[in-house]
């Protein structure tokens, strides 16, 4: 999945990328918790050495194997220190301060988003960086109210919102200059397909976003650039 957005630089594409690591401590792009669904190996990445998941090969989505092997944080961070890349990191388990550590080596802190989803996990991975984006899913007043108090520089704080997420605290957080982004999930929406030009303004105008996730980046972008209207 992809995003676009507007506020960290307008019209900026940025990639989400779920993060996970290996038996052997090196952290993988893989969503899943085992590896059966997308490669050619069965077990869960945190049981699985380097050895056997750099053998196993990645498969497209209707099981077709291809000739490419699971690529490692490393990998991407390589390939994107030099290139207009920005990425969003779902982290899925608590190996926040080694995946942090890499972006401070490869220069990419200023770079990404980190999401989390309980104010919990996002008060402590606040404390390892001031200088990674980071989201907290605001649902509630009571949920603005503790992200406000987060320790971390405003400018860097986004608020990842839904459908139960009241008008009264989407204004609060615009009122505050605090960044706010919700998913389209055309997936679930949209039967996987991408909406029409005029469903993503929509979407954008009604929850008064600055950032849209979406599945469909290129006609997202085509909604907003003079595009289909």
């Amino acid at each position: 999945m992809e995003f676009i957005e507007s506020q960290f630089g307008r019209d900026t594409l940025m990639a989400e990328v779920d993060l996970r690591m290996s038996k052997s401590g090196t952290i993988y792009m893989m969503h899943d918790e085992t590896v059966d669904r997308t490669t050619t190996g069965k077990g869960k990445v945190a049981d699985l050495t380097d050895s056997e998941l750099n053998s196993l090969f990645l498969k497209k989505e209707k099981g077709e194997i291809t000739n490419q092997h699971i690529p490692t944080l490393q990998d991407l961070l390589k390939f994107a220190e030099h290139r207009k890349i920005n990425l969003m990191l779902d982290i899925k388990t608590p190996i926040h301060a080694e995946v942090y550590a890499l972006l401070k080596q490869y220069n990419m802190e200023n770079r990404s988003l980190t999401l989390t989803f309980n104010m919990e996990l996002t008060q402590k991975v606040a404390a390892l960086s001031n200088r990674v984006a980071l989201s907290a899913l605001i649902v509630t007043e009571e949920d603005w109210q503790q992200f406000s108090k987060v320790s971390l520089p405003q400018p860097k704080k986004v608020a990842y919102i839904n459908s139960n997420t009241p008008t009264g605290v989407i204004d609060q957080l615009k009122k505050n200059r605090i960044k706010v982004m919700a998913d389209v999930s055309e997936e679930q929406n949209n039967m996987g397909k991408p909406l029409d030009a005029e469903g993503y303004r929509t979407k954008v105008l009604h929850q008064k976003l600055d950032i849209l996730i979406t599945d469909f980046p290129i006609e997202a972008r085509g909604a907003f650039s003079g595009k289909n209207r």
